[in-house]
């Protein structure tokens, strides 16, 4: 029985752990649309199209993508616990195994494959149309014409106040 129990707790301790032995990089594929764009990954300049690039996988992903005409897109990949990292979790009643999930071989991006397509800028299709200057028409001056009766009526002034003759 003592020996099952040891060759038990070996049999555990190899068997998880192993995220030491993963990679501490992932490849990750960006698919963009136009071609021609400008595409950066964690700082790093690619030319547009197909780019492959290797990442971290224990960390965050951020794709940059940019073109003249065109509105930037920007995109991040979450990472998460990969398979050999929740083996190393539930082997974690030894403290081998515990060990492991501290290597970013525990670790996975959660997308291999990334497509991002670039919307064209509305502001930069826009084309301005200078507004148009109103048509003239031929003014004719005429002479003046006297006009009869033309006095103004004076205006009456009231005696009172307005707002007083209301209260009344």
């Amino acid at each position: 029985m003592k020996y099952f129990v040891l060759l038990s707790v070996i049999v555990c301790g190899l068997c998880s752990g192993c995220s030491f032995f993963n990679t501490s990089r992932q490849i990750i594929a960006v698919n963009i649309e136009p071609a021609d764009a400008n595409v950066i990954i964690n700082g790093l300049s690619y030319p547009g199209g197909a780019v492959y690039a290797e990442v971290p996988r224990s960390r965050e992903v951020l794709i940059e993508v940019w073109k003249d005409k065109f509105l930037t897109q920007k995109h991040v990949t979450p990472f998460t616990l990969s398979a050999t990292g929740v083996m190393d979790a539930c082997g974690a009643i030894i403290i081998l195994p515990a060990f492991g999930l501290f290597s970013s071989g525990a670790w996975e991006l959660k997308e291999n494959i990334v497509n991002i397509k670039l919307l064209p800028d509305p502001m930069a299709t826009k084309t301005i149309v200078a507004a148009e200057e109103p048509a003239t028409t031929d003014v004719k001056i005429t002479e003046p014409v006297e006009i009869e009766n033309c006095e103004a009526d004076e205006p009456e002034i009231a005696e009172s106040n307005p707002i007083e003759n209301e209260m009344k």
